[in-house]
């Protein structure tokens, strides 16, 4: 299975992030940087980045996956500025993919960093990920809120991908 993270503004589309899982192995990064993060089938997990690993650790089998294991998240910031900033070598150019998440940046408030979360979750837990899609407020001008969601469930564990905006404070 082969998951995309699109951003679009209806003229430009940015190819932003790409997952691979193959019932096996995990694969993810963003496109285009020599980075990516593996969850193998043992357990182990690590980040790749110009050909040195690092963050290496220990967890469930992948097939045992118990709860939810977030593998990345990335901030696009004022999504109206990212996709006409975006060099043009992050253009989509069509690739396949069995499931892709498009956020169309004219829909997302000035006033908010956008943020897109991407794991794993144990098939049906749906429990796991319950705090990812609660609205949360912080103050009368700060609060996240849960956008938009992507769950695939062909593959075990499931891949989410999780759309948040995060309103920020009024500067005075």
């Amino acid at each position: 299975m082969r998951l995309r993270v699109l951003v679009t503004n209806g003229s430009r589309t940015i190819d932003l992030f790409w997952l691979s899982h193959d019932g096996v192995d995990v694969y993810c990064g963003p496109n285009k940087f020599d980075s990516k993060r593996s969850y193998h089938k043992s357990g182990k997990v690590h980040t790749k980045a110009d050909g040195v690993c690092n963050n290496e650790g220990w967890h469930q089998p992948l097939a045992s996956i118990r709860g939810q294991f977030h593998l990345s998240t990335i901030n696009i910031g004022d999504a109206s500025q990212f996709v006409e900033l975006a060099d043009q070598k992050y253009e989509y150019g069509g690739k396949k993919t069995d499931a892709c998440l498009i956020v169309d940046s004219r829909s997302i408030p000035s006033n908010v960093q956008a943020n897109i979360a991407i794991g794993l979750l144990e098939p049906g837990n749906f429990e796991a990920i319950s705090h990812l899609t609660i609205k949360q407020e912080f103050s009368e001008f700060e609060s996240i809120s849960c956008e938009q969601i992507l769950l695939k469930t062909s593959v075990n564990p499931w891949v989410y991908v999780i759309v948040h905006w995060w309103k920020l404070p009024i500067n005075t």
